[in-house]
């Protein structure tokens, strides 16, 4: 009887402040409200004490809210409007945390203090939604996907510190659930960063073979940045290895993956040149290179037009055109193969802020 009541209190204050435009002016009634009676009473107990111990040791204010509906209100303003009338976290720190669950506009929101919007970015909490919170609520699990969300958030929050509460089994239990759209996006981004990194690290051995020093370094430097870079943006937009390595900052970060991309690709030219050099029919191509040069150079000393063959390729080249003409070589090729090809009620806030960071969802 308690809970209706609750309940119906939380939607008239909604409707009244959407009626009259005012804010919004729903009561803080404990670390989890259930207005829409969408969680058991032993859910909401596990709910309570884990938000009280980890305000207990860290100061962060994390309230769970849920409401029947909105009232047609949008998600977004609604949220950061209820966030700063409770006033969540502590004055001065700004860290507080909104999770508020819609039931009938089937929308949620994790609001996020100014203060915590490095340890839990709009990326991060978009993540947690995703995946941990909507396809439980899918499948009507409201209870797991409320205890999974939590968890996941105050796992954020405490960057991996101290042993894991009552309710972390909640969020690490086998789901069965295959990857979102999302999660196969970000896999084929990075699996085509790798292997347009192997493709620019196999060309620049196979067609540099016969450059110069300064030209090959110039060669290998333009790969390198857009080798390495390319594959360092695909590795922070596709790989999660990054968020392990970057765990002591609390949220993911762009410059692991581009130093990883540029190294990674490094090592990778070097294996290329190792493996592609100790072959043999690398030694028969790089001689028959060596054989066209001197080909040409006998050409432009001659001053006359020449036609070589060579590895299947007919190559026309003109020794009579000057070299201060700052064109083009004159050389050309047609036909044949290359065998080398290119690769609680007492509770209240604390005076805590909300800029308006932290990501929303529906289900």
């Amino acid at each position: 009887m308690q809970r209706r009541v609750l309940g119906i209190l939380l939607v008239a204050s909604v409707l009244a402040s959407t009626a009259f435009s005012q804010p919004v002016a729903i009561p803080l009634s404990g670390r989890v409200t259930d207005g829409a009676d969408m969680l058991a009473p032993h859910t909401e107990t596990v709910l309570t004490e884990r938000l009280q111990a980890h305000e207990d040791s860290t100061t962060n204010q994390v309230v769970v809210v849920t409401l029947p509906s909105l009232g047609g209100r949008a998600l977004e303003p609604f949220a950061n409007e209820l966030f700063n009338t409770w006033q969540l976290g502590q004055a001065g720190r700004n860290n507080g945390v909104l999770l508020l669950i819609a039931r009938d506009d089937r929308e949620l929101r994790i609001e996020v203090g100014l203060g915590l919007e490095g340890d839990l970015t709009d990326a991060e909490a978009g993540r947690i939604i995703r995946n941990a919170i909507v396809p439980r609520f899918r499948d009507g699990d409201f209870d797991g996907g409320v205890l999974a969300g939590t968890e996941a958030i105050l796992a954020e929050l405490e960057r991996g510190e101290g042993p894991v509460a009552a309710i972390r089994s909640a969020y690490d239990s086998p789901r069965g659930r295959g990857l979102s759209g999302d999660e196969w996006f970000a896999l084929a981004l990075m699996v085509g960063g790798v292997l347009v990194g192997v493709w620019l690290a196999r060309g620049f051995v196979v067609k540099t073979g016969g450059y110069s020093s300064a030209r090959r370094a110039w060669s290998f430097l333009v790969r390198w940045v857009v080798g390495g870079g390319g594959f360092g943006l695909a590795l922070y937009l596709g790989a999660y290895l990054l968020k392990v390595l970057t765990f002591s900052l609390g949220h993911w970060e762009w410059w692991p993956g581009i130093w990883i991309g540029a190294l990674v690709w490094a090592g990778w030219t070097w294996l290329w040149e190792a493996t592609v050099r100790s072959r043999p029919v690398w030694q028969r191509y790089r001689q028959a290179q060596r054989w066209v040069e001197a080909k040409k150079a006998k050409a432009r000393k001659a001053g006359k037009k020449v036609t070589i063959h060579t590895w299947g390729r007919t190559i026309i080249y003109d020794g009579r055109a000057p070299a201060s003409s700052g064109s083009s070589s004159g050389s050309s090729w047609s036909g044949g193969s290359s065998s080398f090809g290119s690769s609680s009620s007492s509770f209240s806030g604390g005076g805590g802020f909300s800029g308006g960071g932290g990501a929303s969802g529906s289900w």
